[in-house]
């Protein structure tokens, strides 16, 4: 009897441990795709060689760069994924393309191609 008592709660002490485990991996198996998931957007802060910007979502849901010497933003859309991988996202202001973010899917760097000089600048996006 002593022994069917003891064997119950080395039991009953595994799967609570065992419980606890499953309810540890439960949340992070839970917490880790969102976590990842929200750094993959373009908005943030990004390098682009010596200069910064910020790409931000208005309220027209339209996207915007807004670079560190400029006063007016300027306009940012979805071009297309190229063949690489990587996706272009061509930037206007005042109806004229000035440039293109061509950037890894999830948007941590990548080059800007800047169209007055045929410039190509790495960009990095800041954490």
């Amino acid at each position: 009897m002593v022994k069917n008592i003891q064997y119950l709660a080395a039991l009953y002490k595994d799967f609570h441990q065992l419980h606890k485990l499953m309810i540890f991996l439960f949340f992070v198996l839970l917490f880790i795709p969102i976590s990842k998931s929200s750094a993959q957007t373009i908005e943030g802060d990004y390098k682009v060689g010596d200069t910064k910007c910020s790409i931000k979502m208005d309220v027209d849901y339209v996207f915007r760069v807004y670079w560190e010497d400029i006063d007016n933003p300027s306009l940012l859309k979805y071009k297309e994924n190229m063949v690489t991988g990587e996706q272009v996202w061509v930037e206007k202001r005042k109806g004229n393309v000035v440039g293109n973010f061509i950037l890894q899917n999830d948007y941590l760097s990548g080059r800007y191609v800047r169209f007055s000089d045929d410039a190509k600048i790495d960009v990095v996006k800041i954490q």
